[in-house]
């Protein structure tokens, strides 16, 4: 076996994918990269649809079980105050997620390009590359600069989504306190656990990334 060729096949087709990224990155993107942009696209959406008939899903089941159980836990209407009190945080939520939904937008998040990823059309290994290299634990390649840039201006952009989580988590929180039951219960527990770790993990990885973008500014921007 000729490893040699092998090798020099094998950076070829990696040297190809870096230039359809960089391609995409410029909004002029080749033959060949948009045709490979339309399938995550697709993944995308298929995604968003299946979050959301997971979601609706598990709020019919929990409806049925909590409407099966007898609703609260003993039997009785909570008290006036307790209600209010959950109208009012589950309020703050909507608002939360209002104001999430505007932060977003001025972000950017809704921008036609947002959907263009030059990282799609990349092998996961030259992902990872970049990641790491925004998160600082391999050396900067300055071949790859605009990539990594484009990667950490994502990071930091995808903090906007802080909000939304938020408040979802404020509407179901207001939700077990106007109308406790152990169902409603669990599932906040639940989701205070994860929403505390997707947080902190967006939140670290907007923090690095922006730390990044600021050692590493584009060359009009460092002269």
């Amino acid at each position: 076996m000729d490893t040699g060729r092998g090798g020099e096949l094998a950076g070829a087709q990696d040297d190809e994918r870096w230039a359809q990224a960089q391609s995409v990155l410029d909004q002029q993107p080749t033959r060949e990269a948009d045709q490979r942009l339309r399938r995550p696209r697709r993944l995308v959406w298929t995604g968003i649809a299946g979050v959301l008939m997971v979601g609706i899903a598990v709020g019919v089941l929990v409806s049925v079980l909590v409407s099966g159980s007898g609703g609260n836990a003993d039997d009785l209407d909570p008290p006036v105050w307790q209600v209010v009190s959950g109208m009012v945080v589950q309020g703050v939520g909507a608002l939360v997620e209002i104001v999430g939904i505007v932060v977003m937008w001025r972000a950017g998040m809704f921008r036609r390009d947002r959907w263009s990823i030059p990282g799609a059309v990349l092998t996961r290994t030259q992902r990872t590359t970049l990641l790491r290299q925004v998160q600082g634990r391999v050396p900067m390649d300055p071949r790859r600069l605009p990539l990594a840039r484009d990667v950490a201006r994502r990071l930091v952009v995808q903090r906007a989504q802080l909000l939304l989580l938020v408040g979802l988590l404020l509407l179901q929180l207001g939700q077990a306190i106007a109308s406790p039951s152990l169902w409603r219960s669990v599932l906040a527990g639940a989701l205070v656990v994860l929403y505390a770790v997707l947080l902190g993990q967006v939140e670290r990885n907007a923090r690095r990334a922006g730390r990044f973008l600021t050692e590493h500014p584009r060359p009009a921007e460092a002269g």
